[in-house]
């Protein structure tokens, strides 16, 4: 019982270091565009100020 235990333990933490790593490492992508608005347009979902 005690060896099963630890086997779960053990899997568990591969699991979630494996999770982890693809969540934070980000993936290369070919498609690199950039997004450009006109100085009318909201930015980000906020309405910027006029002066």
């Amino acid at each position: 019982m005690k060896i099963k235990m630890t086997l779960l333990v053990i899997l568990t933490a591969i699991v979630t270091l494996s999770f982890t790593y693809v969540a934070t490492h980000e993936q290369k992508s070919v498609d690199n565009t950039v997004a450009t608005t006109s100085k009318s347009e909201a930015v980000g979902g906020l309405v910027s100020e006029e002066n």
